[in-house]
């Protein structure tokens, strides 16, 4: 499995840092893929950065449901600074979609719209969802924080799959936090949720 997410605090070196060492969650060990990541380290891609991968809840707060749902995955787990740019992106996601294969999950965990009440995320969604159905990251380089909170983590998940032969992104939820709670006035964190059809093939790979 390999798992994108942003480095909130744009901590640590430049560009894409991943961990070498393996997560302790409530549910068990999650080991990393050393094979994979050392090859992305070998093509001057990531660096290892334990310290600050150990506090990024983008990788940290998903460790204990793979844990759970996948026992056994192996992870490549990786965090995008904001200052990653278009082409950085094309090239990590071309590297990702040759270490893909049926057994290989790509998952891109990223926020969309923040601090909107319901109505207005929901509008932002439909632009950013726009752009994730037509595969143009142009516009997600863009977009603020009221429509996501890692274009460079979408754009390599784009990338990737556009390497990979994918089909376009098809939505499966599109929902957010004030929607969830029952209180459309409240401000919110949206989520879309969704994948992309597999090439004659491969396996299913999604965000």
């Amino acid at each position: 499995m390999i798992l994108i997410g942003p480095n909130h605090d744009n901590e640590g070196y430049p560009g894409v840092l991943t961990s070498e060492l393996a997560w302790s969650t409530p549910f068990g060990l999650v080991q990393p893929d050393r094979e994979r990541i050392d090859a992305l380290i070998g093509q001057g891609l990531i660096s290892v950065d334990e310290p600050v991968l150990s506090t990024e809840h983008s990788i940290a707060g998903i460790m204990p449901a793979i844990a759970y749902y996948l026992p056994g995955a192996r992870v490549v787990p990786l965090i995008i600074r904001g200052d990653a740019g278009p082409e950085d992106a094309e090239r990590l996601g071309r590297a990702l979609a040759a270490e893909l294969d049926g057994d290989t999950l790509l998952v891109a965990a990223v926020d969309f719209s923040h601090d909107l009440v319901s109505s207005a995320a929901e509008r932002n969604n439909a632009v950013t969802l726009g752009a994730l159905r037509a595969g143009d990251s142009a516009t997600l380089f863009t977009l603020n924080n009221r429509y996501l909170d890692s274009p460079e983590s979408i754009a390599v998940l784009m990338a990737s799959m556009a390497s990979a032969g994918a089909g376009p992104f098809v939505l499966t939820a599109d929902t957010n936090s004030a929607a969830l709670r029952g209180d459309e006035l409240a401000p919110t964190t949206s989520y879309l949720v969704g994948y992309y059809p597999a090439a004659t093939g491969s396996a299913r790979r999604a965000p």
